[in-house]
């Protein structure tokens, strides 16, 4: 009997390298991404509590920056979310959905409230746009194949021979 357990960098025999490489660089993307979008999301958050806090009437200007920090915001929670789904080979729609609303939320901020204007971030484009592209990869959607569970093999038991029957 084998008392031999694998370490914890050891990965399962049958997962390849190409499709773990694949998932690990889906996460760190991911978590990049909700890194760069995360800190504009509490800056308009907050800037937005506190012109609420100074005026009962909230401006059209304050409206804007909460609405799009709190598109963010919810982007941010699907990023660390669907990263730890796929750490746990849950599955990947998270990530996807989270760098879709990034990308949804950046582009209104951008084209229609002219909101980062002075200072355009590409970043905010280009990290949601490589989540996505990450997580389609087809070695991302292999490593979230379980392997298949293999039949218990079975052995035909021999034929039965009976006190006078002949052998043939």
């Amino acid at each position: 009997m084998s008392h031999y357990l694998p370490a914890p960098y050891e990965a399962a025999p049958d997962d390849d390298l190409g499709a773990a490489v694949g998932a690990t660089l889906t996460g760190t993307l991911a978590v990049l991404t909700a890194w760069i979008v995360g800190v504009p999301a509490y800056d308009h958050i907050r800037s937005a509590v506190e012109l609420l806090k100074l005026d009962s009437n909230p401006s059209e200007a304050a409206l804007r920056a909460a609405g799009v920090g709190a598109g963010w915001a919810v982007a941010v929670l699907f990023l660390v979310f669907g990263t730890l789904g796929l750490i746990l080979r849950r599955g990947r729609g998270g990530l996807i959905f989270g760098a879709l609303v990034s990308l949804a939320t950046t582009l209104v901020a951008d084209t229609q409230f002219k909101m980062l204007a002075g200072d355009t971030n590409p970043w905010m484009y280009y990290a949601g746009v490589a989540v996505v592209i990450a997580a389609l990869l087809p070695a991302t959607k292999r490593w979230l194949k379980k392997p298949p569970v293999a039949a218990p093999v079975v052995i035909a038991a021999p034929a039965q021979i009976r006190i006078g029957q002949n052998r043939r």
